[in-house]
This record gives C-alpha cells, structure tokens and sequence, in this order.
C-alpha cells in the first residue's frame, strides 16, 4: 500500500448569492455548464486536481444524478475570449462519468474523479453535464452558492441530451451569468 498525501482543500467563492442554473439546473431533463476558474483563485501551482464539491442553497432535497465532469486547461480567463462560445473539450478532459449523490439545503456534496486532472498552474474551464434525463420536481431541485464574476459561465438547458466534446459548435440558446459558483477542489500539489 502506498502512504499517500491527502488533498489540499481549496475553496474558492463565497456565499453570496444562489442560483439555479449552475453547475446544473436539475429542474430540467438535462443541463450543462462550463464555468472559468483562474490560477489566482486556485493558487496553488500545479499539481492533480481529485475533487470538486459544490454547496447547495437554500432549495433542495436530496437526489441522485447522473453527471459527466470535464475539467481543461486553458489560457483565457473569461468568456469574452470566445465569442461567448464554450471551450472545445474531448473526452481526454472527462474526469467523472457516473451517479453523484446531490444532497439536500445547506450541504456540500463532492464529485471525486475517477481520472485525477492534471493542473499545470493556469486557469482551468470545469464543464458539468448534467445527463440523468428527467427533471426534479418544483419542490426537490435545487439551487447552488455562487458569486459574482463576470463572463466567467455559460450554460444550457433543456429536453435533450447534449454533447460535451461538440459544445463549441452544435449548441445554441446559451446563456452566460455574471457569476461562478462556490467550489471545493482536492488537489494534491505537485512535489517540489
């Protein structure tokens, strides 16, 4: 058995404000988002990024969902940088595929990726798909802590599914909100 570190915690964002739409809008069959994160808010070199967590608002009962997360490397630090277009991503950027335990009101719930992300020390895109194909009721589904930052999210909705590696191009009725929400990422930080 190996004696392995444990993950850096870092969470980024406050709870200033809820939304419904990031990283998912689960009143919905189906839902995507991709969301800019910059090396100043993670600050901590690279290394391998392990886990994303989110914290639930104030709407919300617990459900289990099915999501696919994809997490990018890139040089822009906002989505003026794209046209307002989401980042082409491949399915080499998938991290997680699988069901994810969303909890209820005021709880953090953590996506640990089966494929560990390489962090070179930038800015990174975190695309969450939401797949699972049937909406939660008015009364069940939830909304998310988020804070401002602007042209740093876009995200769609809706009753078909999407493809996360052809976003960039199929995908139209995007919307952008001037906000991110607040995360949680388990990095192990490179050794020196």
């Amino acid at each position: 058995t190996t004696n392995e570190k444990a993950p850096t915690i870092v969470e980024i964002g406050t709870e200033s404000d809820v939304t419904e739409y990031l990283p998912v809008y689960d009143y919905s069959a189906y839902s995507i988002s991709q969301q800019i994160y910059t090396s100043t808010e993670i600050a901590l070199g690279n290394g391998t990024i392990r886990s994303v967590s989110f914290k639930i608002g104030d709407k919300g009962s617990a459900a289990t969902r099915r999501y696919e997360v994809y997490l990018k490397n890139i040089t822009a630090s906002s989505f003026q940088e794209t046209g307002y277009n989401y980042f082409e991503l491949s399915s080499s950027d998938k991290v997680y595929d699988g069901a994810v335990a969303v909890g209820g009101k005021q709880e953090w719930f953590t996506i640990n990726f089966t494929t560990p992300f390489e962090y070179t020390g930038g800015n990174v895109v975190l695309c969450v798909y939401d797949k699972t194909g049937t909406a939660l009721s008015k009364d069940y589904y939830h909304n998310f802590y988020k804070y401002a930052a602007s042209d740093r999210s876009l995200y769609n909705k809706g009753y078909f599914a999407y493809d996360p590696t052809t976003l960039a191009t199929s995908v139209s009725g995007t919307t952008t909100e001037p906000s991110v929400n607040l995360i949680r990422f388990g990095i192990l930080p490179s050794e020196v």
